[in-house]
């Protein structure tokens, strides 16, 4: 008899299945141990924590987008923005449109590239999002997405170039220089 390297589906019974029994299944993958096998017991849940762990840091990393500031509320916002230290780079957006989506990963790559450069900050806000319907208000939001600078509380300039990695990185160090007077490193 050969063996397969492909799993086969099965059909679990309930009628099979006791109060001693564990079936535990990750993306369509089951085990079913027996109270008999407690070592394996063990090491489920062993592994059911450590895996819990890495979803609830995974979600606190990818909530940071690394180097993309994600504002979440108004006051949030007008604080941040308002502060005089720093030029944010701030793309306006709605999750549903479709350029938005096709912004993103630019948009990631180039917070990741600036995080950590003293002066500039990128950062997108969720006009869709009730709190931060105000601040895309305030900014005469029209169209999504939208970038612009703002520096000391204040929307300076719109960009209106390619939204691609260099031409958005230019825009966000021109932006830098014109009203901090700071280069970028």
């Amino acid at each position: 008899m050969e063996s397969s390297s492909v799993a086969q589906p099965i059909q679990l019974d309930p009628n099979t299945l006791n109060e001693n029994m564990v079936v535990a299944g990750v993306r369509g993958h089951f085990a079913i141990l027996t109270n008999e096998n407690k070592t394996n017991m063990r090491l489920l849940s062993s592994f059911a924590v450590v895996c819990l762990a890495l979803v609830c840091l995974g979600a606190c990393v990818l909530g940071s987008s690394g180097g993309v500031k994600h504002f979440t509320s108004a006051q949030e916002y007008d604080e941040s923005v308002g502060d005089g230290t720093s030029v944010y780079i701030v793309k306006y957006y709605a999750p549903w449109c479709g350029h938005c989506k096709r912004l993103l990963p630019v948009w990631e790559a180039l917070g990741q590239k600036l995080q950590g450069e003293k002066g500039v900050v990128i950062a997108s806000v969720d006009c869709t999002d009730k709190t931060l319907r105000p601040v895309c208000d305030a900014n005469d939001i029209k169209g999504f997405p939208t970038i612009k600078s703002v520096y000391g509380g204040e929307s300076k300039e719109k960009f209106k170039g390619s939204r691609d990695a260099d031409t958005l990185e230019k825009f966000a160090k021109q932006q830098k220089l014109l009203w901090t007077g700071e280069t970028v490193q």
